[in-house]
């Protein structure tokens, strides 16, 4: 009797088994398991916690009061998570876990914070995730970055897999790399493109005020005549002043590098030998001198072969190459107290294509010997100059300068003739 009894016990545990099985699923509606790893097998709960969110503005760190929800195996990724969100909703965390008292963050490849950022508002997002993480968590004695479980590498920071995350409150933002492309920096030379200005092309003859207007002319526009009509700095291109700012900055000339056996910091050695740069403090002053005090703010852009890195405060270019470009000629010009008004044409120097100077369509106008001691002050080319941007096959221009303290400043272009 006991055992057909254990028999049909065993038969109805049986057949409960599926039913139960169906109860348990989860449904399409619930929470999915968390991305740190943890089974999702714990009830979620409610855990306070003080997000430290960086004012980028002030260095300090802003407080708030949260309440996180998450199960207690996932509350280190919860915690990582809502604080990274805080700051840019495009940060992938891929995983966050414990290395003995150190918290590993690894962050997906091809997004913020490695890319998309400037360095400061990487920094403050970093920095806000380790001080969320270490002022709330006391087992946590330090924080490692990671991306994609490898070195942390953006354009402005590097952590290797056993770099420890210092504040930059705490610690100079400038990491080993950009210390040493700093020091690199102070033993470099620098020089202007070309050096002086060597064109003295005018048919206005003996006006020294037509010579000074040519001059600052070929500064503003060499490579880079203003393709859209502007009464005001404010409505300029950005890319055209920054083009023609950049081309007018003192550059490296091949600095003293570094022997190293960071690989990293070698491969900054590297760059600047295959590299030109110019520094922050130059380019401000270039396009200050160039577009006077009053000018809108600098924009940083990349623009024709010009990157700009903010990590290292330099722009940079693979080459500066000095071929030809575009050359100012000025037909006329009238003064209104400090305001002038220049009309101008531009034909197309090819120095390195048989020094030859040559119209929109390509029509030879004047080829010349290098060699030749003055050529751009002798007769024949004036005159082949003057012919030509005076038969009405070129654009004429109309710059608008103010001029102050014996300087020209430009506040507006038009196109006169098309």
């Amino acid at each position: 009797m006991m055992k057909k009894m254990a028999v049909c016990m065993l038969m109805a545990l049986i057949l409960a088994l599926p039913l139960a099985a169906c109860n348990n699923r989860t449904s399409p509606s619930s929470s999915p398991l968390p991305e740190d790893g943890s089974n999702g097998s714990e009830q979620a709960r409610l855990y306070p916690a003080t997000l430290y969110i960086k004012n980028i503005d002030t260095g300090d760190f802003d407080l708030t009061q949260v309440q996180l929800e998450c199960t207690p195996e996932s509350k280190n990724f919860c915690m990582v998570q809502k604080i990274a969100q805080e700051l840019n909703s495009d940060v992938r965390i891929q995983q966050v876990y414990m290395q003995g008292s150190g918290m590993v963050i690894d962050f997906a490849a091809g997004g913020p914070p490695t890319i998309n950022l400037g360095s400061s508002q990487e920094a403050a997002l970093l920095d806000s995730i380790a001080k969320t993480v270490l002022e709330n968590l006391k087992d946590v004695d330090a924080v490692f970055y990671r991306v994609d479980n490898g070195p942390y590498s953006s354009g402005h920071f590097y952590f290797d897999l056993a770099d420890a995350y210092t504040l930059s409150s705490d610690a100079p933002v400038l990491d080993e790399v950009a210390q040493q492309f700093n020091d690199a920096m102070e033993k470099a030379t620098f020089e202007k493109l070309g050096g002086d200005y060597w064109y003295d092309l005018y048919p206005i003859q003996n006006d020294e005020t037509a010579k000074k207007i040519t001059q600052y002319l070929y500064k503003i526009t060499w490579q880079a005549v203003p393709d859209t009509e502007f009464n005001s700095l404010k409505d300029a291109d950005p890319a055209y002043l920054t083009l023609m700012t950049l081309f007018n900055t003192p550059r490296t000339m091949y600095p003293e590098c570094f022997p190293e056996t960071n690989p990293v910091v070698q491969n900054v050695c590297d760059l600047l030998q295959t590299t030109v740069f110019m520094r922050e403090a130059d380019v401000q002053e270039t396009y200050r001198s160039l577009f006077g005090k009053t000018a809108p703010e600098f924009p940083h852009l990349n623009v024709s072969m010009f990157s700009w890195r903010e990590g290292y405060q330099v722009y940079s270019v693979k080459s500066m190459g000095f071929g030809g470009g575009e050359v100012p000629i000025l037909l006329s010009y009238e003064k209104n107290g400090n305001t002038v008004t220049a009309e101008v044409a531009f034909i197309y120097l090819a120095a390195s294509s048989g020094n030859v100077f040559s119209g929109p369509g390509g029509d030879l106008i004047y080829q010349y010997d290098p060699l030749e001691e003055d050529i751009f002050k002798t007769e024949p080319f004036i005159k082949s100059i003057t012919d030509y941007v005076t038969s009405g096959k070129e654009e004429i221009h109309s710059f608008t300068l103010q001029e102050e303290d014996g300087n020209f400043y430009l506040t507006g272009h038009h196109l006169v003739q098309k």
